[in-house]
């Protein structure tokens, strides 16, 4: 079981260099660090599939009603984001046609050969591929694990998704990059807490 953060080891660890950031999950309280991904609903993966994180803690709170928690949750600066990962197309092509369970194959093939042939390349960043999944609706159930998984056997980590203002999300395909969590005590969030953690394009 994790132990509650207390304010103090929240803002030593802010403070301290790392080769980690730390970034805010609220949800059921985890008995232990994920190591899969889960399959997702209907309309509840706008930015993908993955374990969604915050750098706002009154996001987290939101997820966090009733009898769930905040994670504190600690990430590998070093993860590789899915913008910066390239798949040639014959490959999203042939992954979206073998993908059990999958919707809308056909527009989906269509899109990315729409897209490739627009941008006159042979190979898209795998993030392509994340937002047709998500605008075809094509994620829920297991074809949704079956992209994150895609996209961990093709080197991609994460995806960063800005929100409004200083406010961005974190989307995990590959929870190995998931260092440490600990549970946030709500006694210690006052005015000195730190509501909003740093971006990561910024540290």
């Amino acid at each position: 079981m994790y132990i509650y953060m207390k304010l103090k080891d929240i803002l030593r660890e802010i403070e301290e260099p790392t080769n980690t950031f730390q970034m805010y999950h609220g949800g059921k309280r985890w008995s232990r660090i994920p190591t899969e991904i889960i399959n997702s609903r209907k309309n509840r993966y706008e930015a993908g599939v993955g374990i969604y994180f915050t750098n706002d803690y009154n996001t987290a709170r939101r997820y966090a009603k009733g009898s769930r928690v905040v994670h504190l949750v600690d990430i590998d600066k070093n993860f590789k984001r899915l913008k910066d990962v390239y798949i040639p197309v014959t490959e999203l092509v042939e992954f979206v046609k073998n993908a059990s369970g999958m919707r809308h194959k056909t527009e989906l093939i269509q899109s990315i050969m729409r897209c490739a042939e627009r941008m006159g390349k042979d190979t898209l960043s795998a993030d392509v591929l994340n937002n047709l999944i998500v605008n075809h609706e094509a994620g829920a159930g297991k074809a949704g694990v079956l992209v994150a998984n895609f996209f961990v056997s093709k080197g991609a980590d994460a995806s960063i998704e800005n929100q409004h203002g200083e406010e961005f999300w974190l989307v995990v395909f590959n929870p190995k990059i998931i260092k440490k969590v600990s549970v946030v005590d709500p006694k210690v969030v006052g005015s000195d807490f730190p509501f909003l953690l740093p971006r990561v394009d910024r540290l």
